[in-house]
């Protein structure tokens, strides 16, 4: 009956271990889905870096090109100041030109007016 008894006890030990066994296979089962889902979200993840890479990649050649025409843009309105400033020279040289001419027309009007009278009265 000893034998028996092993025998009863092995059984009981099998089922015991088979029982775990499922158990450890259920859990390794969950464990593998839970590492599939992890990976599937670092795919996921990787994919959007890669993509907000190209995103900011794009924005960096806009910038440089906006940076490009802001430069041009301020070199022509540099241009346009030092015109301005030209121009504005210029328009005070004629202005003081008209002055003077008006004030040498103005003398000399008074010079031909007093030649006039002195040539009326003789």
């Amino acid at each position: 009956m000893d034998s028996v008894n092993k025998i009863q006890a092995l059984e009981e030990e099998l089922r015991i271990t088979l029982t775990k066994l499922r158990e450890l296979e259920k859990e390794v089962a969950s464990v593998m889905l839970e590492h599939a889902r992890k990976e599937s979200r670092i795919q996921n993840l990787r994919d959007q870096l890669k993509s907000a890479q190209k995103e900011v990649s794009v924005w960096k050649t806009k910038v440089e090109r906006e940076k490009r025409e802001a430069s041009k843009l301020q070199d022509r309105i540099a241009r346009y100041k030092s015109n301005l400033a030209d121009r504005d020279q210029e328009i005070r040289g004629l202005k003081e030109a008209v002055s003077n001419a008006n004030k040498s027309l103005s003398e000399e009007n008074e010079q031909l007016q007093a030649e006039i009278t002195r040539t009326v009265k003789e």
